[in-house]
């Protein structure tokens, strides 16, 4: 079975893998659930819990790593195949833009609605800030989304929706892809992925030292190559997952998957990240964890059979759709809520309802009309 991408990569539905569905599942379950507690006002433990979620798209990166290097190793010969890269480019595109565009527009259409009728939540600050429309500030704000460069342009990555940053993030990585094939072909998987380490963390110190008041600042995080080793550990998973590695590297990728399966280190991890988080070594400590979980998820037993439930893969299957169109159902729903002048305790409960009932509906609508045409009817080069 082969399969593609992240939130934003879907194969056809008989090309796919079942738990990779099921992890991709996971990661927008735990995303829509933090936007539903963010958009409520929660504070203290609940919103710290729910913060978690943000580490579901620290898995999508490294899914998308593994999905989009895995047709090129997926033979078992241990060979790695040439990227096309005319073929290649013409079909990230196709996925990943027309479905990102219907969003664009129905996010903006929501906003000037919102606009219009000048609601705003004092839980969650602004519903929307796509208008009033700044002329030419707005035009670069748009124009950025368009060519998918939004998260290289400084205080345009959160402009639309929120979560549109990683669609962005996702595209960079697009480009970045045929020098970790190239790096491969001419040497080996590991060291291509040392190489993203190092110009991750290189990256990283390099901001550092030129512009510390960059550090914190969206287009820095959310730049391609900050984030880099999170995809090239899903790289190395996917040459693991062919047996594209020695007997001794395969022998460290199975030691990491058994540790996940004990679940106790990688808790220790999470909390100590989430307390203080290491400037350096983020995108590789989360990349090793959410690789590690894509290891336990293909070995045999409780864990893979939960992945591989219907519910979770159909999910899986749309979680593109889910990712794009959540953050607008979720705003429509705001304005409601504001009209209503409903209490916290209202409003908490109807947002999660929305995150398990109204989104997952909404979602398989886009699906059909946005996203499903445009899905790659062969797996030819993926």
């Amino acid at each position: 079975m082969q399969i593609s991408g992240t939130n934003s990569d879907n194969p056809p539905l008989v090309e796919r893998l079942a738990y990779i569905d099921g992890l991709r599942a996971l990661a927008v379950i735990v995303v829509v659930l933090f936007h539903a507690g963010d958009r409520s006002g929660l504070t203290g433990v609940a919103i710290w819990i729910l913060a978690l979620g943000k580490l579901g798209v620290d898995l999508f990166l490294v899914l998308s790593g593994f999905c989009l290097f895995w047709p090129l190793v997926k033979s078992g010969s241990g060979a790695i195949k040439p990227l096309e890269l005319k073929v290649y480019a013409k079909r990230r595109f196709r996925r990943i833009a027309p479905p990102f565009y219907a969003a664009l527009l129905i996010n903006i259409l929501v906003s000037y609605f919102i606009f219009r009728i000048s609601w705003r939540s004092e839980a969650a600050g602004e519903i929307q800030k796509v208008f009033p429309w700044n002329g030419q500030k707005s035009w670069i704000d748009l124009f950025s989304h368009l060519t998918l460069l939004h998260g290289l342009v400084q205080g345009c990555t959160h402009t639309f929706d929120g979560a549109f940053w990683s669609l962005s993030l996702e595209w960079q990585f697009y480009f970045l892809l045929p020098i970790i094939v190239w790096i491969a072909r001419r040497s080996s998987v590991l060291l291509a992925c040392g190489f993203v380490f190092a110009v991750t963390i290189g990256f990283r110190t390099a901001v550092k030292i030129i512009d510390p008041g960059l550090i914190w600042v969206d287009i820095w995080n959310e730049n391609g190559l900050s984030r880099w080793a999170e995809f090239a550990c899903g790289v190395a998973v996917a040459a693991y997952s062919a047996g594209a590695f020695s007997a001794a590297a395969s022998q460290f990728f199975k030691m990491i998957g058994h540790i996940f399966s004990v679940t106790a280190l990688w808790c220790l991890v999470i909390f100590l990240m989430l307390k203080k988080p290491n400037f350096y070594l983020h995108p590789i400590l989360w990349g090793l964890a959410c690789g590690s979980l894509v290891i336990a998820a293909k070995r045999p037993g409780g864990f893979r059979r939960f992945l591989e439930h219907p519910l979770l893969v159909r999910l899986g299957t749309i979680s593109y759709s889910v990712y794009l169109i959540h953050g607008s159902v979720f705003q429509l729903v705001a304005i409601l809520l504001i009209k209503l002048n409903a209490s916290p305790s209202i409003r908490t409960i109807t947002n999660f309802a929305v995150a398990f009932l109204l989104v997952p509906v909404v979602s398989i609508l886009f699906f059909l009309l946005f996203e499903k045409p445009f899905l790659n009817p062969t797996p030819k080069n993926r």
